[in-house]
């Protein structure tokens, strides 16, 4: 459900790939700003709604963590490090309830989604 309703919410031209388990890397090219903002926010939602229709409530969430080029790294594996790093950060703050839905997305402009 999360990699379907991932797919459906982005561009023929964006790239999204399952790195393994509950982990995923989306690549948004141009996107910045408020579009990223909103996009993240429609993931988020999307997901949320998924959640409640397949579970029969919000058990599904997601994390996001993002790395720009070249603002934060100008190499695919840097890039890939500083979002996976931003994840987990950002998954933390969720777990203690510090993080408000969207929160990420004013900070960065490419992101890791879990």
């Amino acid at each position: 459900m999360v990699a379907n309703t991932l797919k459906e919410h982005c561009r023929e031209y964006d790239y999204v790939a399952r790195m393994g388990g509950d982990e995923f890397v989306l690549v948004f090219p141009g996107l910045t700003g408020r579009p990223l903002e909103q996009r993240i926010a429609d993931l988020e939602n999307a997901i949320k709604v998924g959640s409640n229709i397949i579970c029969g409530e919000p058990l599904v969430s997601l994390s996001v963590g993002a790395a720009s080029y070249p603002d934060d790294c100008t190499d695919a594996e840097g890039l890939l490090a500083e979002a996976d790093h931003r994840m987990y950060s950002a998954k933390e703050k969720h777990k203690r309830g510090n993080l408000l839905p969207g929160e990420e997305a004013v900070r960065y402009a490419t992101m890791t989604v879990q």
